[in-house]
């Protein structure tokens, strides 16, 4: 039995914002989501590193539930996005 490769994080994260453009005004998606930049991928754990703190705290007031959706649809039911903020 073959192993599958491990997917490459950034092109995870990239998918992940394709989704997410498709879903939210241009304005809203390069004002939040086109700086953040992915920084690993282990297992089922995205992370990526936020520009700011009050990037932070809108993606977790405003866009829970479409980074949640674009994570899953991308690594399963039990992926999960961790923060890297400055």
């Amino acid at each position: 039995m073959t192993q599958q490769p491990t997917p490459d994080h950034q092109l995870v994260w990239q998918n992940c914002l394709n989704f997410i453009k498709d879903n939210v005004s241009d304005n809203t998606y390069q004002m939040w989501f086109a700086p953040i930049k992915s920084v690993s991928l282990q297992g089922n754990c995205l992370t990526v590193a936020l520009p700011s703190q009050a990037c932070f705290e809108w993606l977790e007031k405003s866009a829970q539930k479409i980074i949640r959706t674009a994570i899953r649809k991308e690594l399963g039911e039990k992926a999960r996005l961790k923060y890297q903020i400055p």
